[in-house]
């Protein structure tokens, strides 16, 4: 089997009163991946149309 799709380790749980900050870093860990992600996508979106013509010749 590939290393890739075995399971993680077992961890064990959170204690109560680390599970609110835990998943507060995880929420904002999670919307900068996908802000910075989206603009970059935009940004390489707009940069290929404008290289289009030059990749055309």
């Amino acid at each position: 089997m590939l290393s890739i799709f075995k399971p993680t380790a077992h961890q064990p749980r959170l204690k109560s009163e680390n599970i609110d900050p835990t998943y507060r870093r995880l929420r904002w860990q999670i919307f900068m991946g996908i802000f910075f992600g989206y603009a970059a996508y935009y940004l390489v979106r707009k940069n290929f149309t404008l290289a289009m013509p030059y990749l055309i010749e």
